[in-house]
């Protein structure tokens, strides 16, 4: 490492609370979730149109609601999130086994260009659960034993600018 990058060692820290509680019935389960940040400094971004919705301050939270039901071969789930601006994000899916070869998904997200999170684990194809709408649909077909063929569709578009691109896409 550099000696700058040494000389900055813990200069910027953060504390992280949250929390998780939970309900489950037969095959029903269902949690509220929450997560607060505090910076021990300010986050400043540049003044660019991609940066227009970017995380600034010394504080940020997170909350959620997240639900699973399996009813014979099907699986429903989702999480409807909002961030500390009431922006929100949205998955919903579906797994099914519609056959005993053959499985079936479909998830659905719509996640608003100014809705951000950190440390996010979404199903997207933006590395950060921001920016994105989609649908994803796929299929698993397991003609006999040692074989599977997959096959899917993924249509999303970014709403907003990002980074690498100064319009829509």
């Amino acid at each position: 490492r550099t000696t700058g990058e040494y000389q900055d060692k813990d200069a910027f820290t953060q504390q992280v609370l949250g929390g998780q509680m939970g309900f489950r019935q037969g095959r029903f389960k269902m949690a509220i979730n929450g997560v607060q940040y505090h910076f021990s400094e300010n986050i400043l971004k540049k003044k660019e149109p991609y940066n227009l919705y970017a995380m600034e301050g010394r504080n940020w939270a997170n909350y959620s609601v997240d639900y699973g039901f399996s009813w014979k071969n099907l699986y429903l789930f989702g999480e409807v999130a909002k961030d500390i601006r009431g922006n929100f994000a949205i998955e919903q899916g579906l797994l099914a086994s519609i056959h005993p070869k053959i499985d079936f998904s479909f998830v659905y997200r719509n996640i608003s260009p100014a809705y951000r999170a950190i440390q996010s684990n979404a199903f997207t194809e933006n590395p950060e659960a921001q920016n994105e709408n989609g649908i994803y649909a796929g299929i698993s077909f397991r003609p006999k034993p040692g074989w599977r063929m997959d096959a899917y569709i993924d249509v999303y578009k970014f709403p907003w600018v990002s980074f690498s691109a100064d319009m829509p896409s």
